[in-house]
């Protein structure tokens, strides 16, 4: 079936959210200052790992094969972050 699920992002370098396979990332976005990412899933596929980085603006982009998914503000508005998935 598909939906539409929502994943908090954690304020860390890297980490990894299990998700249906093919799972379409839809928006990033902050609810109640909280960062979250929406994606439309289909809840009968198997779960797979999906690994992602934030990058604050000015700081070096470390990694090479990258996907850009958004940008959110944190801490009041002050703090850029961009969003990207490690595609292997």
């Amino acid at each position: 079936m598909k939906t539409i699920w929502k994943y908090e992002i954690p304020i860390e370098e890297k980490f990894e959210i299990s998700m249906p396979i093919m799972a379409r990332i839809l928006s990033v976005q902050n609810q109640q200052r909280v960062p979250q990412m929406w994606c439309l899933v289909d809840s009968d596929k198997p779960v797979k790992t999906r690994k992602f980085i934030i990058v604050g603006t000015g700081h070096e982009v470390m990694h090479g094969n990258l996907t850009y998914i958004g940008t959110f503000l944190v801490h009041g508005d002050m703090l850029v972050l961009h969003l990207f998935e490690i595609m292997d």
